[in-house]
C-alpha cells in the first residue's frame, strides 16, 4: 500500500515552527504508548522523499530524472514484499532558519541576506521518517532510502539483514579498545539483550551515510531522532550535511546519553568555540575512539545492507562500497557527479527491466537478479575524510568495526 503526499497536503504541517510542534506530538505518543519488550523484527514500511512527484519525470533531466525513475523500483520492491511504501514531497523545512548558514557568511565578512536562508532539502528525510514512524505498528520497523538507491535483490526482505546487524554488532563491538588511551565510558543503564543478539533500534551501515537507515518504531528511536534534528547546526556544513548531525547522534547513543525518560531539546546552539573553529570542533566530535555500538541500542551492518556473512571479505565500506550481485540494494552515493550519475543510469535501465520481467507481486518471487551479472557499482572516491584535516585520527568507531 502506497501514501504519497503532495507538497499542498493540508493535513501536514505547513512551516517549520509547525513541523516541530508536530513532530514533539509524534513523539510524545509514542512514548506513552510505548512499553519496554514490544520488539518485532518485522518491516512495515520503506520511506523515501523528494522534492518531485513522478508525473512530471519525462520534464526532467539528470539526477533529478534517474531518482523519480528509482521510485518505481523502491516501489516495485516493496510491493513483492508486503511492506507499506510512502513517498512525499512535502517541504518541511517551510520558513525554517539554517543558523550555521548564516554565521558562516558573516565569519566570511559577507553582508547580511535578506531574510532567512534555509535548512537544506535533506532535512526533510527526519520528518518523513516521523510521518512513516506515527503510521506503523508499535515495534515495527521503517527503512530510509534515499533517491538514489535502487534494489537490486527482490528475493532478499530487508528483515534478513535486521537480523544479521544484530548478531554482527554483539559479535563486533566498535573501537572495544580505544586507540587514544581513553577510558571506555559506563552507562547509566544497559540495554536488555539475549543471547548473542544485541537490541537495537537503529540500524546503520558501518561507513555511517543517512542515505539507508533503518529505525524502529519505539520511545528510544523517537529520542534518537529528536536529537539528531535538534543539533541540525552541529557539523552541518558540505558535503556532510545531515551527516554530521547524525554521527553526533550516534556518539550521545553510544555515551547513553540517549534515553527514553530524558527528552531532547528542540534546538541545541553550537558552543561558542564553533563559531571560530567549525570543522575542528566536528573533528573531535567523530572521534568515537572508546566507545562501543553493544553500549547504545544502534546495530551496523558491517558491510552494508548486502547478502554477504560478516566473514566474507569486504573492504568495510559499506553502501558506499562496489556493489556485488546478490547484494540487497546499491547506494550511488554522489550521483549528482557524472562518472556516478551516468552508472546510476545504467543500473536503473537493468533494475528497470528485471522489475518488469519478474512483475511487482509476491507471486513473482523468488525471482532471480541476474541481469544485473556483469555490472560493477561505482562512487567517488571521496568522504568525509577529505573534509576533515588530514592530520586527525579517527577511530575504529568511525570507519569500521
Amino acid at each position: 500500500m502506497e501514501r504519497h503526499h503532495q507538497q499542498t497536503d493540508p493535513g501536514l504541517p505547513a512551516n517549520f515552527d509547525a513541523t516541530m510542534a508536530w513532530s514533539a506530538t509524534i513523539t510524545k505518543r509514542t512514548c506513552q504508548a510505548y512499553r519496554k519488550g514490544s520488539s518485532s523484527s518485522k518491516v512495515a514500511a520503506i520511506v523515501s522523499g523528494g522534492r518531485h512527484n513522478e508525473t512530471v519525470a519525462t520534464r526532467l533531466r539528470g539526477p533529478a530524472r534517474l531518482s523519480l525513475l528509482s521510485v518505481t523500483n523502491q516501489r516495485c520492491y516493496a510491493a513483492r514484499h508486503g511492506y507499506t511504501y510512502h513517498r512525499l514531497t512535502h517541504n518541511f523545512l517551510h520558513a525554517s532558519e539554517c543558523i550555521a548558514c548564516r554565521e558562516a557568511a558573516e565569519r566570511a565578512g559577507r553582508k547580511k541576506a535578506q531574510g532567512k536562508k534555509p535548512l537544506n532539502g535533506m532535512w526533510n528525510k527526519q520528518f518523513h521518517l516521523k510521518y512513516a514512524l506515527d503510521a506503523a505498528p508499535m515495534g515495527t520497523w521503517v527503512l530510509w532510502v534515499d533517491g538514489d538507491v535502487l534494489f537490486t535483490n527482490p528475493d532478499m526482505r530487508v528483515e534478513n539483514i535486521l537480523r544479521r546487524a544484530r548478531r554482527d554488532t554483539a559479535r563486533h563491538p566498535a573501537a572495544a579498545e580505544s586507540e587514544d588511551g581513553l577510558e571506555k565510558p559506563r552507562w547509566p543503564q544497559q540495554p536488555e539483550s539475549s543471547g548473542s543478539t544485541h537490541q537495537c533500534d537503529v540500524v546503520l551501515q558501518s561507513h555511517l551515510n543517512a542515505g539507508v537507515i533503518a529505525l524502529r518504531k519505539t520511545c528510544w528511536a523517537m529520542r534518537f531522532l529528536d536529537y539528531w534534528i535538534a543539533h541540525r547546526d552541529w557539523c552541518a556544513y558540505p558535503p556532510l550535511r545531515d551527516n554530521g548531525p547524525m554521527i553526533l547522534a550516534l556518539a550521545a547513543a553510544m555515551r547513553g546519553q540517549i534515553r527514553e525518560e530524558m527528552s531532547s531539546p528542540p534546538y541545541v546552539p553550537v558552543t561558542p568555540r564553533f563559531d571560530a573553529d567549525p570543522r575542528g570542533v566536528c573533528t573531535e566530535s567523530f572521534n568515537l575512539s572508546g566507545l562501543a555500538y553493544t553500549g547504545s541500542r544502534v546495530c551496523v551492518t558491517r558491510g552494508g545492507f548486502e547478502n554477504r556473512t560478516s566473514e566474507s571479505t569486504h573492504d568495510g565500506l559499506g553502501f558506499n562500497s562496489p556493489w556485488q550481485p546478490g547484494d540487497l540494494l546499491a547506494h550511488f552515493l554522489g550521483s549528482v557527479y557524472g562518472e556516478v550519475r551516468s552508472c546510476f543510469g545504467r543500473f536503473v535501465g537493468v533494475a528497470a527491466a528485471l522489475d518488469k520481467s519478474c512483475a511487482c507481486a509476491p507471486s513473482a518471487l523468488p525471482c532471480g537478479n541476474s541481469a544485473l551479472q556483469g555490472l560493477v557499482n561505482c562512487h567517488p572516491q571521496a568522504t568525509w575524510r577529505s573534509w576533515a584535516p588530514p592530520h586527525a585520527r579517527f577511530a575504529k568507531g568511525y570507519s569500521a568495526y
